[in-house]
């Protein structure tokens, strides 16, 4: 069965100050790899690849170009501590970015430092932080575990491109299930199928009945949630939606939790993020002439106006010098744009690439809605120079080396790839279904109030209430950082 095993690290102390790089190798670039990925490969950074090979830099990086990857022989901590190695603070470097470069959580990181939770998470550039080995994440160990069973309502039978979807969400769901399993947690899932359209599904709301849940995955059709809503209320069952952001009975109903928040939630939480990245931002919304103005561009425009973040709205033109118009002097300029078109996008980075080259002074970078992010194939290098953000509330990267093994044991399982989406359909089944199940053996009903240490490998679940009595709406929200030097960047809430 396709089970992926979780690592589980130790804590060990060791007597020497820096780890020993013994050799090297030499390796040619191929034809589409950029720095980032290449160190990602070797299991080294972009900066000890630009160390270890002068002139060489993110912008002219060519296939075909031999480098050489520094090989790590030993790898050790700081004499008489807990901590592997020391992290020197640099501007603009924040919690979440430092604990995901070093594969660790960031309560980790928090407790392994505990001058940055007095000063309220604040980092100074130049301080020095005390980088722990990796721990498993656990749960309190007091806590006894509960049997937890789960309906997944959703179309598995359909022979179509929403079928080849929910199949692949419900295997990466198994996935974790069949994990967790092996950890010791009882788990019951029946499958009850969604009827297609405006069918009625009192006979499939019968039978979730008597399967007693402690949770519902779905529906997926929009004209199911009217009644699938009462049902919640009536049975007192949480309903978990994995997909749809327009339910609208979320906020009157206490049993209803969207994965995909609406976006005037993801509005918020993008505003938030912006706001607590930049103190000094200047957003230039830049209307694509595919979509126009998207409601997410409506609803963030509107959010930046309440928490009185600095803004501009622009249509695009080809002079340059009506672009430069929009900067505002001392500010990070960030030009927005919600265009998901691969010809939209490409027009829209060049001219702010135009622009970074044209004024060196201002600060400027490209800031894309979720969509952009399935261009990243055809536009890698250009977001890179663009110094792109991504506002979205999950990230599959598949640089990473465990995403990678995702979806290699994905395809040994069933003898086929990953659909090319964003977010991944399989990764966002494992991460539903690894979080939900273990909050819900551990905290029961209670489970939204509770923060496991988890790594999700795309989606993590932040559940924060919409009304008083209402339900449940994902708050996690995420920047994508695609950097000039060719790293990427997560920065969270």
């Amino acid at each position: 069965m396709f089970t992926i095993k979780r690592i589980f690290y130790f804590l060990f102390l060791f007597v020497c100050t820096t780890a020993i790089w013994a050799q090297s190798l030499t390796y040619s670039v191929q034809q589409g790899e950029t720095l980032y990925s290449i160190a990602t490969k070797h299991g080294v950074t972009v900066d000890q690849i630009l160390a270890a090979n002068a002139g060489v830099s993110a912008e002219n990086l060519k296939a075909g170009a031999t480098l050489i990857i520094p090989q790590q022989k030993t790898q050790s901590g700081i004499a008489n501590s807990n901590c592997r190695e020391m992290h020197r603070v640099k501007k603009g470097e924040t919690i979440y970015g430092i604990s995901a470069k070093y594969g660790i959580t960031e309560s980790q990181l928090l407790n392994a430092n505990p001058e940055i939770k007095s000063s309220n998470g604040v980092l100074k550039k130049g301080m020095f932080l005390c980088i722990p080995f990796p721990e498993a994440s656990v749960i309190t160990p007091a806590l006894k575990k509960q049997d937890v069973h789960i309906s997944v309502f959703l179309p598995l039978k359909e022979q179509n491109e929403v079928g080849q979807r929910c199949v692949e969400f419900y295997r990466g769901f198994i996935a974790a299930a069949e994990e967790l399993v092996d950890e010791g947690y009882n788990i019951f899932i029946n499958v009850v199928d969604e009827p297609t359209g405006n069918s009625d599904i009192t006979e499939q709301l019968g039978t979730i009945t008597g399967q007693t849940p402690d949770f519902v995955v779905g529906p997926l059709y929009p004209s199911h949630f009217e009644a699938i809503s009462a049902f919640a209320k009536d049975k007192d069952v949480r309903i978990i939606v994995p997909f749809s952001s327009k339910v609208l009975q979320v906020e009157q109903n206490k049993n209803l939790f969207l994965v995909n928040a609406p976006e005037s939630y993801k509005a918020l939480y993008s505003a938030q993020l912006i706001k607590k990245l930049f103190s000094n931002a200047h957003l230039v919304f830049v209307s694509s002439a595919s979509v126009g103005n998207t409601t997410f561009m409506q609803q963030l425009r509107e959010q930046a106006d309440a928490q009185k973040i600095s803004f501009s709205e622009f249509a695009p033109s080809k002079i340059l010098v009506e672009w430069k118009a929009q900067l505002k002097s001392g500010r990070k300029n960030l030009l927005f744009t919600d265009a998901n078109k691969l010809n939209d996008l490409q027009q829209i980075a060049d001219m702010v690439v135009q622009l970074k080259k044209t004024y060196p002074t201002y600060d400027i970078s490209l800031i894309a809605g979720a969509d952009a992010l399935q261009q990243t194939a055809n536009l890698e290098s250009l977001f890179f120079m663009a110094d792109t953000y991504f506002l979205t509330p999950s990230y599959f990267n598949t640089y990473h080396l465990k995403s990678q093994q995702f979806a290699a044991d994905y395809k040994a399982q069933y003898n086929t790839t990953l659909l090319p989406l964003a977010p991944s359909m399989a990764a966002l089944g494992y991460d539903l279904s690894y979080q939900a199940i273990k909050q819900t053996s551990h905290y029961g009903k209670d489970y939204t109030t509770q923060v496991l240490s988890t790594q999700p490998y795309q989606t993590l679940l932040q559940f924060r209430p919409t009304k008083e009595k209402g339900g449940f709406v994902n708050g996690n929200m995420l920047l994508i950082h695609y950097k000039q030097e060719g790293t990427i960047d997560q920065i969270s809430l």
